[in-house]
């Protein structure tokens, strides 16, 4: 019989909101900024549904060595997250929240930056729980439409892709754990 209590759980899950995910943030686990990020970035949107695994030895959660399994993987739709008073809001975002162990990815599929559609956007903190940083991977097709001119009577639409990768250890919104 094991030492330690062992959990072998999968379930399924709807938030009715995103902006009561600060409820269910593990309060011991993660430093105070971190939670305080956390429970600021997420504002509002539509029901997030998603499904919890925890599997293995409570006593060494959240799994850090690979003795166990922590997943939280949640759908967005329609998101409006808030990454820094100094930056503005991405909106109507569409694309997948997964926290695994102390690490956090979101791949955005849609969205909307200032005036720039997003179509990929990766951003992920690898240890949430000790000194880490943001790694981003954006991806973002704009299309710019020009003004018909006397030798050109048709409206030409380019597209740009902006490819940008940030490793950044320091932000403005001190995401610095």
């Amino acid at each position: 019989m094991p030492k330690h209590p062992v959990i072998n759980l999968t379930a399924q899950y709807t938030f009715s909101s995103p902006a009561i995910v600060r409820n269910y943030l593990p309060e011991a686990l993660l430093p105070e900024k971190t939670l305080l990020w956390l429970s600021e970035a997420f504002i509002s949107g539509d029901a997030l549904p998603g499904q919890l695994i925890l599997k293995g030895d409570l006593s060494q959660f959240p799994f850090t060595h690979q003795n166990g399994i922590f997943t939280v993987d949640t759908t967005i739709s329609n998101l409006v997250f808030h990454f820094s008073n100094e930056w503005p809001n991405i909106t109507d975002m569409k694309g997948d929240l997964l926290f695994t162990g102390h690490s956090m990815q979101v791949t955005v599929t849609h969205g909307q930056w200032m005036t720039m559609p997003l179509d990929a956007v990766t951003a992920r903190i690898p240890n949430l729980n000790g000194h880490s940083h943001m790694e981003l991977d954006i991806h973002a097709n704009t299309q710019h439409t020009q003004t018909p001119t006397d030798t050109d009577t048709d409206t030409q639409t380019q597209t740009q892709t902006h490819r940008h990768r940030h490793t950044d250890t320091h932000t403005h919104r001190d995401t610095h754990t």
